[in-house]
């Protein structure tokens, strides 16, 4: 897992800098209906670093695993 990923930056916001506030799972998947919690429990998460400015507050997600990510898409045409 890379942490920091965008160390140093800028927010495009207000040019203020972008602060880690860590990684975090996102769920994935449906609403949050009684009969639904089972499907949407199975749709999965989604790992991403947060970062926010340290000025407005504006806030951005990065995925944790961007490497996996690009060699799956790159892959995804010849399968």
């Amino acid at each position: 897992m890379k942490v920091a990923y965008k160390s140093g930056s800028k927010c495009s916001a207000c040019k203020g800098a972008m602060l880690s506030i860590g990684v975090q799972r996102i769920q994935l998947g449906g609403g949050w209906l009684f009969f639904n919690r089972i499907s949407h429990a199975s749709a999965g998460a989604l790992e991403v670093e947060i970062f926010i400015c340290s000025e407005c507050g504006k806030t951005e997600f990065y995925s944790t695993k961007a490497e996996y990510y690009s060699k799956r898409a790159a892959k995804a045409p010849g399968e």
